[in-house]
């Protein structure tokens, strides 16, 4: 590289057969910035009576602190559009434009900077480069870092150069010969300073340095991104940070673990759990159990694939229902609602990595009186709370829960039977769940938004009669509102439903399902924040995942086998 871009200069500089001294002078100009952003230097030519057509010098930094990333000119026009390290120059000529390789080559004592110009440039004072230099993130608040021009010394035979020198600093064209000039070098140097304050290159609001520290780049999260999905957009939690502000647990905000709801700036419409992710990676897992033994796995899942698998325990099908799965105490990972349908005492077993770390009794809703409906953040705290509905009279209730406890009830309304809860999300994006239920007599079905625990209003949003099922309620558009994954039992078509607002906006069948095949669990297995399904063929065992994205199936992957004896929970 060096060969050939000194022997470029060289090529310019040896049209001039006379030397002649003008006080022209160069000067670097100064600049300050914080660590990690960029500053530009100019450099000028003062004292120009007769006009240049060539400049060539080097400059002298801190190369550990200082970065050189760009180079423009007004001056030399072939040069503008030039970076640091561009794949060949132009430079004109006399006779032509001839193209060298390489505008700039870095050697021992700096960096050396050449270009030049058919005619010559303008006279008075010109500005010939303006650098820009990114300080390092590392550099010391304070520091002052010089920027100096000196000569650029070569030994260069090819260039006619047997032994060191010192090359002409200016190229001048007046007409009738070519000098070369020398010019005053600064007497000072230009100072770029190391200033505090915040450094935001990507303009998100977040201070670089946060950024990399936890992200090791600055690219991964921005302002409305939630990167932990816990509620705290990173904004926040980085301003939560600088000002050691901590969250209700009394932990300091940490963009890359979930931190607890309440807190200041926390934000439900942007605590998208993933549903049935019971280790907290963001990714929905399966709960399975085997209805002839018991025995219940969680099978992790990773980019739509099992990676691992856990038995958590044994809970004999003719003894206990798995009544629901939601994050009950506010971790961050999904736990399970059980009950004893002999005795109706009910339990949350609350889970940690995939492994249950401990069971609380709860309550006592016997299986013969009391339907558990619905598992749900009903009033918008962070942790799930539990629909019930009494099956002789109607009475349904919301049950909050928190830290894995029921801490109050409320009566919201009276179903008779004849009506059937088809699921339960939040439906107008206010942070809270809502609930989807049909009448089974003439297919009428509802939305009841619910806020604060209570029926805020209600809307009837379609009719399903009994030949439709409803086989999921989740995000499979990202919009922050959940959706309806229904299917009809007797052509196996099977669609999803937009929700906005708790309407109806839009539906699209995405495939065919016949009654060979079971719609299992609805979850987020791809880390995506849209929502997806398992798909399980009755007759093979042979189980899918099926991603979903903007309410379209994108792709769908056979993971495992499980014959009709493991039933999903």
């Amino acid at each position: 590289m060096k060969k050939y871009f000194l022997r470029a200069t060289l090529l310019v500089c040896s049209l001039f057969s006379a030397t002649t001294i003008f006080a022209e002078t160069l000067t670097v100009s100064s600049d300050s910035g914080a660590p990690g952003t960029t500053v530009t230097l100019q450099v000028t030519l003062g004292s120009n009576n007769t006009g240049v057509a060539g400049a060539s010098f080097t400059l002298d930094y801190d190369r550990t602190n200082l970065s050189l990333t760009a180079i423009r000119s007004p001056f030399f026009p072939t040069f503008t559009t030039q970076n640091i390290t561009p794949a060949t120059i132009a430079l004109e000529t006399a006779t032509g434009t001839v193209n060298y390789e390489k505008a700039l080559v870095v050697n021992d004592s700096g960096t050396m900077l050449a270009a030049a110009r058919a005619t010559n440039g303008p006279t008075g004072n010109q500005t010939l480069f303006e650098l820009d230099f990114q300080i390092a993130g590392s550099a010391s608040v304070g520091a002052a870092f010089p920027v100096r021009i000196v000569p650029s010394s070569i030994h260069n035979q090819d260039a006619g150069y047997d032994s060191a020198a010192t090359i002409p600093m200016l190229v001048g064209i007046d007409g009738s010969s070519y000098p070369q000039r020398s010019v005053t070098l600064p007497t000072t140097s230009g100072t770029i300073t190391v200033a505090s304050g915040m450094v935001d290159q990507d303009n998100d609001g977040i201070d670089d340095r946060w950024e990399t520290t936890h992200f090791g780049t600055i690219t991964t999260v921005n302002a409305a991104s939630d990167y932990d999905r816990d509620g705290y957009s990173d904004l926040v939690e980085y301003l939560n940070d600088t000002a050691a502000t901590n969250d209700p647990a009394g932990a300091s905000f940490d963009p890359t673990v979930r931190n607890a709801p309440g807190g200041e700036g926390y934000d439900t419409t942007t605590a998208r759990k993933a549903l049935y992710d019971f280790n907290g990676d963001a990714t929905s897992d399966i709960l399975v159990r085997n209805s002839g033994t018991g025995l219940a796995y969680i099978y992790n899942v990773n980019g739509s694939r099992i990676s691992t698998y856990n038995q958590i325990g044994t809970f004999p099908a003719a003894e206990w229902e798995v009544a629901g799965v939601g994050d009950f105490n506010g971790d961050g990972t999904a736990d399970i609602l059980t009950r004893n349908t002999g005795n109706g005492m009910t339990y949350i077993y609350n889970v940690s990595n995939s492994a249950i770390a401990s069971y609380n009794l709860i309550a006592t809703f016997p299986a013969a009186q009391w339907e558990i409906a619905g598992v749900g953040d009903f009033n918008g705290d962070g942790t799930a709370d539990i629909l019930t509905r009494n099956t002789g009279n109607g009475q349904t209730y919301i049950y909050n829960v928190s830290n894995s406890a029921i801490t109050s009830y409320n009566l919201i309304a009276t179903f008779p039977a004849t009506w059937q809860f088809g699921g339960s999300g939040d439906f107008n994006g206010d942070g809270t769940a809502d609930i989807l239920i049909r009448n089974s007599g003439n297919g009428s079905t509802y939305i009841y938004n619910v806020t604060g625990s209570a029926i805020s209003s209600y809307r009837r949003i379609a009719s399903f009669s009994s030949s439709w099922e409803f086989a999921g309620v989740s995000d499979f558009n990202s919009d922050g509102s959940a959706d309806i994954l229904t299917r009809n039992k007797s052509n196996g078509r099977t669609y999803i439903y937009t929700v906005s607002n708790s309407r109806i906006t839009s539906y699209r069948q995405i495939a065919t399902f016949t009654t060979s095949w079971e719609l299992a669990e609805v979850g987020d297995f791809n880390g995506d924040n849209c929502a997806d399904f398992m798909a399980r063929n009755t007759g093979t065992g042979r189980t899918y995942i099926y991603n979903v994205s903007n309410s379209r199936v994108t792709a769908y992957a056979n993971i495992a086998t499980f014959p009709t004896t493991w039933v999903f929970e």
